[in-house]
C-alpha cells in the first residue's frame, strides 16, 4: 500500500490547513483547535513548503517561556526543514521515516515540491488497523469455507 492509498481513504482527502508565518502561535493553536487537527503547514507565494508547525511545537514554547511565548509569530518557531514523501512510497517505509525521526506528519509532494496532502502517524496507524481487519476477515472466510 501507497501513501496515495491514505490520502484516498483520509476524509477530507488531499486538502492541507495551512496558516501565514506572520500569525501568532494563539492564533495557529486555535486554528488547529477549529480544524481539529495537530499541524499546519507555512507556504510561501509559490506555493512551497516554508515550514510545519505543530502542537507540540506551540506546547514546548510555552514549557519554555510560559504564556508569553504564545504571542511569538509562527515563522519564529517552526520547523523550517520540513521531511516530505511522494504520493507513492510505500506506508512502510514513511511510517520508518516518521518514527525515526520522532515526528507525526508529513506532507505529501509531487515532483514539483507543491503539496498534494499530508498524512499524520494517526492516519497511518488506521490504515494499518484496516488492513489487518482486511486480512483477518480474508482468513475467517478462508476458514469457514474450507
Amino acid at each position: 500500500m501507497s501513501i496515495k492509498d491514505i490520502l484516498e481513504a483520509k476524509p477530507g482527502g488531499r486538502s492541507v490547513t495551512t496558516i501565514d508565518g506572520s500569525h501568532t502561535l494563539t492564533r495557529a493553536a486555535q486554528f488547529m483547535t477549529e480544524n481539529k487537527i495537530g499541524a499546519l503547514l507555512v507556504l510561501g507565494a509559490n506555493s512551497k513548503i516554508l515550514g510545519i508547525i505543530t502542537e507540540r511545537d506551540i506546547l514546548r514554547q510555552i514549557g519554555e517561556g510560559g504564556a508569553d511565548a504564545l504571542s511569538k509569530s509562527v515563522s519564529q518557531v517552526m520547523t523550517r526543514e520540513v521531511i516530505t514523501c511522494k504520493i507513492d512510497a510505500p506506508i512502510a517505509g514513511v511510517e520508518w521515516r516518521m518514527n525515526k525521526g520522532r515526528f507525526r506528519h508529513m506532507p505529501v509532494v509531487n515532483d514539483n515540491g507543491e503539496v498534494m496532502g499530508l498524512v499524520s502517524s494517526g492516519d497511518i496507524t488506521k490504515c494499518r488497523f484496516e488492513e489487518s481487519r482486511r486480512e483477518a476477515d480474508a482468513l475467517r472466510n478462508y476458514v469457514q469455507t474450507a
